[in-house]
C-alpha cells in the first residue's frame, strides 16, 4: 500500500517537473534568440556618421556630439575619443605642441592617441572607422582601448613646441 502511494505521488510530480523543464527551455530559447536578434540588428545602428563640427587644423576635426576626433595623416585616418582614460576628462588639441592635452590631469597624447605624459594609464581610446556613401562613420559602441604606457611611449611622437597646459 505504501509503495502504490509513493508511485502515485511520484507520478503526479513527474508532469509538473516535465512542464517546468519545458518552460525553462522555452524561456532560454527566447532569451538566446532575442540576444542574437539584438546583436544582428544593432550592427548598423551602432555606426554614427561623423559631422566635422569643428576643424582644428588641416588634419584634425572634432565631432563634439559623437565625442570623436578624426585625425588624418597622409592617407591614414583614425578616430580618437575626445575623453581621456584618466577620469574620463575631455582632451583638447594644442596647436603649439601638436598634442592632445587633458586640462585637469595634465596627461598628454600625440596625434595618434599614444600616451606621452601624466597620470593616464594608457593612450586614448580609438573607434572603428569606415566610409559609407562618402561619409565617415565611427562605431562608438565598439571602443578600442589605447595602448598601455610602455607600448605607447615607444611609438609616440614628441611635442612640436610648447604645451598649452602645464
Amino acid at each position: 500500500m505504501e509503495a502504490s502511494t509513493r508511485e502515485n505521488g511520484m507520478s503526479a510530480l513527474r508532469p509538473r517537473v516535465f512542464r517546468f523543464q519545458i518552460v525553462i527551455l522555452v524561456v532560454m530559447a527566447l532569451a538566446i534568440g532575442g540576444i542574437a536578434l539584438a546583436g544582428l540588428g544593432s550592427t548598423e545602428s551602432a555606426w554614427v556618421t561623423v559631422d566635422a563640427d569643428k576643424e582644428i587644423d588641416e588634419r584634425i576635426v572634432l565631432d563634439e556630439d559623437a565625442g570623436v576626433y578624426l585625425v588624418t595623416r597622409g592617407d591614414r585616418t583614425i578616430a580618437l575619443s575626445n575623453r581621456g582614460p584618466w577620469n574620463n576628462e575631455r582632451v583638447v588639441y594644442c596647436e603649439t605642441s601638436q598634442l592632445f592635452e587633458a586640462p585637469r590631469s595634465g596627461s598628454k597624447f600625440d596625434v595618434y592617441g599614444h600616451y606621452l605624459y601624466g597620470p593616464a594609464p594608457r593612450g586614448l581610446t580609438r573607434f572603428p572607422l569606415r566610409v559609407r556613401d562618402g561619409e565617415g562613420q565611427v562605431k562608438v559602441s565598439d571602443p578600442i582601448p589605447g595602448l598601455g604606457r610602455r607600448a605607447s611611449k615607444k611609438r609616440a611622437l614628441k611635442p612640436a613646441g610648447m604645451y598649452c597646459m602645464a
